[in-house]
């Protein structure tokens, strides 16, 4: 007779071959749930390296942008420039820029380059010449507060007019104290000393001439307004002499 084709010790045994095979299969999804997770922060660490570099860069890039030049370039061409309301001509160089203001004000301004102030340290600005008649308040504002660093020195002029005396006197002023430099200013046959000042009521009358030049910038909107630098910085600048050069040149009417 056949033997019947299941027993209880069969079925235990199977019971137990498949309680086997699933703690197997528990064991094994646990294993894969692991190894995920791993992966998946090992990725995680990777990736944040990897942008680590590129915010750097990023500000490597900003620190490093290319820098203003530290001073004008050598004087080239030139264009000439007559008022004939202000009455006066010039040559300046083509670097540089005029604009006529409403008031008969006249600004000349070298291209923008980097000089250092006493005020602000490194400071992107430009080269500013004015020239006016009659001394307005903003203007007497800054007149009143220089001092001469040095001794007025002699102006020889290029081609004055007819009627225009042949030099003038250019004076080197501090602001406040004639320990820095703050502008140059043409004050005709007012000789000075060190220390002396032409006082806050200088330029008053109409007919005389305002011409005063020094490092300042679009932030300083007042047109005798400029920051105070080393007094030697003068004796090397290009911006300072191709200034006096475009002086000297003045043709006054």
């Amino acid at each position: 007779m056949d033997e019947p084709t299941s027993t209880p010790e069969r079925q235990s045994i199977r019971t137990k071959a498949s309680l086997s095979r699933f703690k197997k299969s528990i064991i094994w999804i646990g294993i894969i749930i692991v190894i995920l997770a791993v992966g998946y922060e090992a990725f995680r660490v990777l990736t944040k390296k990897q942008t680590a570099p590129v915010k750097q860069v990023a500000v490597q890039t900003a620190q490093t942008a290319p820098s203003l030049p530290k001073d004008v370039p050598d004087a080239g061409a030139t264009k000439p420039y007559s008022n004939t309301a202000l009455g006066v001509k010039l040559s300046y160089p083509d670097t540089w820029k005029i604009t006529e203001m409403p008031d008969q004000g006249v600004r000349i301004e070298s291209p923008e380059f980097s000089f250092i102030s006493n005020e602000q340290g490194t400071q992107n600005g430009l080269f500013r010449l004015y020239i006016r008649k009659g001394a307005r308040m903003s203007d007497s504002k800054f007149i009143g507060r220089g001092y001469a660093l040095a001794p007025s020195e002699k102006l020889i002029y290029t081609k004055p007019a007819n009627d225009q005396r042949k030099d003038t006197l250019i004076t080197q002023f501090g602001l406040d104290k004639p320990d820095n430099f703050a502008y140059f200013f043409i004050a005709g046959n007012f000789q000075l000393s060190k220390g002396d000042t032409l006082g806050p009521h200088y330029g008053n009358e109409p007919e005389t001439f305002i011409i005063a030049g020094g490092y300042s910038g679009p932030k300083l909107t007042e047109d005798m307004a400029t920051y105070t630098v080393a007094p030697d910085v003068t004796t090397t600048s290009n911006a300072y002499k191709q200034a006096v050069m475009i002086i000297s040149s003045l043709q006054l009417n």
